[in-house]
């Protein structure tokens, strides 16, 4: 089972502000009944690395070299996609590019995969699943000292979630 069904199946997000938690079972509720409906053929689904970020790209030379899988599994395609800009929205500075850089990743993967914007339609539902899978991973490791983020992640996962008309 990939980490993302793995999630929305948890009973728990942890001890995550609990007059929060509520809206935030709610929203995984609702998102394990969407990735239930969207399809998993070829196309779409199969093997990701599922942490494709900046700081799991190393250049050397004309190189590109991805590293770190150990969240590596099948899920869909959509999902590492939204990894790849999702740490755009956490930086003041650098949110301000964040469609931008959308605009551009959707591009070029339509050039590379023409006739898939049904996939580039599933990235908004992957960066709210990310914004949930970053809360657990905070929660879980709390010698990283990330707890100031959490507020900002609740509030972008509640923003993401009003987004997709989720009710919560």
């Amino acid at each position: 089972e990939d980490g993302i069904r793995a999630l929305v199946r948890s009973r728990g997000l942890g001890d995550v502000y609990k007059r929060q938690r509520q809206r935030l079972v709610s929203i995984k509720n609702q998102i394990q009944n969407l990735l239930s409906h969207l399809p998993q053929d070829k196309n779409c689904f199969g093997m990701i690395h599922a942490d494709m970020h900046l700081n799991n790209v190393l250049k050397d030379g004309d190189r590109l070299n991805v590293i770190d899988f150990d969240d590596a599994g099948y899920g869909w395609h959509a999902y590492d996609l939204a990894v790849g800009i999702y740490n755009l929205l956490l930086n003041p500075t650098l949110r301000a590019h964040f469609e931008l850089v959308r605009s551009a990743v959707a591009e070029g993967y339509l050039e590379v995969r023409p006739k898939s914007e049904y996939i580039l339609a599933m990235v908004p539902l992957f960066l709210l699943i990310r914004s949930l899978v970053t809360l657990k991973w905070i929660e879980d490791r709390t010698e990283v000292r990330h707890g100031d983020m959490i507020p900002k992640l609740i509030e972008l996962a509640f923003d993401q979630a009003r987004g997709l008309s989720l009710e919560f």
